[in-house]
């Protein structure tokens, strides 16, 4: 004969009844859940870092080689060696332009 379906018998003869059953599986999707509410954060938040990093090294090199036209050069020659768009190469750097210093993360 087999157990009910909401209890476990484990070898200590202790049994696992649904509701602490209930308690520990709740517990352990919320911890998954925040684990991966965290996650995401933390990868948006190296993408806006990376972005930031980005238009700052764009900004440097700029005043360090300023010449016509030579602006428009370098974001076409960094869109093809990098495949980042050059449209979205130009926002990185407005980013950096508009945010010169970046602000610490909160917590």
């Amino acid at each position: 004969m087999s157990d009910p379906p909401f209890k476990i018998k484990v070898a200590s003869q202790m049994q696992i009844t649904s509701q602490n059953y209930k308690k520990l599986l709740s517990k352990i999707q919320e911890k998954i859940t925040k684990t991966q509410q965290n996650i995401v954060r933390n990868v948006n938040r190296e993408k806006v870092v990376m972005s930031w990093e980005i238009g700052k090294e764009i900004d440097a090199h700029l005043k360090e080689n300023e010449g016509s036209g030579y602006g428009e050069q370098l974001f076409e020659q960094l869109a093809g060696d990098t495949t980042i768009p050059k449209k979205t190469l130009y926002k990185i750097h407005a980013f950096y332009k508009a945010y010169p210093k970046l602000p610490d993360e909160k917590k």
